[in-house]
């Protein structure tokens, strides 16, 4: 049996600015997701900001699951 995913796209800044009130819509929406327990979001890795580079670097290789949290401080 294989278990149904659905995908959520972000936004780019190209259609950010472009579209700005859809971008605004897709926002909102994948907030009340987010608060409704809906959708997920999964942080793969944690990394502070000093080390973007080496986030970048596992971005490209795809060498991670999930999103890549760069912290502050």
């Amino acid at each position: 049996m294989v278990a149904s995913r659905e995908t959520e796209s972000a936004f780019s800044l190209y259609s950010i600015r472009q579209r700005p009130e859809e971008a605004s819509e897709g926002t909102q929406q994948e907030m009340d997701w987010i608060a409704n327990g809906k959708l997920k979001l999964v942080i793969g890795l944690k990394l502070p900001l000093a080390q973007a580079a080496e986030a970048h670097r596992r971005m490209e290789s795809r060498d991670t699951v999930g999103k890549i949290l760069l912290t502050v401080g």
